[in-house]
């Protein structure tokens, strides 16, 4: 369990602090969450900023592209959300401070609907062969990496979930909410240089019709441990399962 802000608890007259888990603990590569953060003005998202240590903001200085902030979204326990509109609104971040292989990547997220095959909720580098979840028809399926595809998700479309998604660069793996993990070995190692929310970076029409709480990426492959800690963070925060 990690080191986050304590509380204070006193029993029989000793009082204890007791450790609450942040994200934070493990050292994001990037971390966005909608309730901190947001640039926006009149609900228009012109920057998403990074709550890690690297700067890695994603940001939109068009205003016909930006994504709409929801103060108040009862998909996710009333918390914040960033929305997408599935047909012009994307963010991007530009170069990142440094570039990623081996990664563990967290989305909370809620998808409305998916036009066309391969819509991408987030897209990793200048080219759609490296797209982190795509969608066809109903289901938001799984990873599409080099081009080759995985569709190791196959999850219904119009529910809250956290996706996490892992690669040590051999094998990948995926959880779903309180899911075991489903593994994928001698997958093709890419490296992330840029990172795209809402929309396939270098293919255009492929945009996602999707609300997200909270996106956060390590620069690393998570323990077991640490993993749950992160999914039980993004549970008792948006109560998703």
């Amino acid at each position: 369990m990690g080191l986050g802000a304590g509380l204070n608890l006193t029993i029989g007259g000793a009082e204890f602090i007791t450790s609450v888990f942040s994200p934070a603990d493990l050292e994001p590569f990037l971390w966005l969450k909608a309730d901190e953060g947001v640039v926006e003005s009149g609900g228009s998202v012109s920057q998403w900023t990074d709550q890690g240590t690297n700067g890695n903001n994603l940001v939109q200085a068009s205003g016909a592209n930006q994504p709409v902030y929801t103060a108040s979204n009862g998909d996710f326990n009333s918390k914040p959300t960033v929305d997408f509109n599935g047909t012009s609104h994307f963010l991007r971040s530009g170069a990142l401070s440094s570039s990623v292989t081996d990664t563990t990547t967290f989305i909370t997220f809620y998808v409305n609907s998916i036009a066309l095959n391969g819509d991408t909720v987030i897209t990793s580098n200048v080219t759609n062969n490296k797209r982190l979840f795509y969608g066809t028809g109903s289901n938001v399926n799984g990873v599409l990496r080099n081009g080759s595809k995985s569709n190791i998700l196959n999850t219904p479309i119009n529910n809250t979930y956290t996706f996490m998604y892992q690669f040590d660069g051999t094998t990948l793996r995926k959880r779903t909410n309180g899911s075991t993990v489903s593994t994928v070995s001698s997958w093709a190692s890419a490296t992330i240089t840029e990172i795209g929310l809402g929309y396939s970076i270098g293919l255009g029409g492929r945009y996602s019709d999707f609300d997200i709480a909270e996106f956060i990426v390590y620069d690393k492959v998570l323990t077991t441990d640490e993993i749950e800690d992160v999914f039980n963070y993004t549970n008792v925060k948006y109560a998703i399962y």
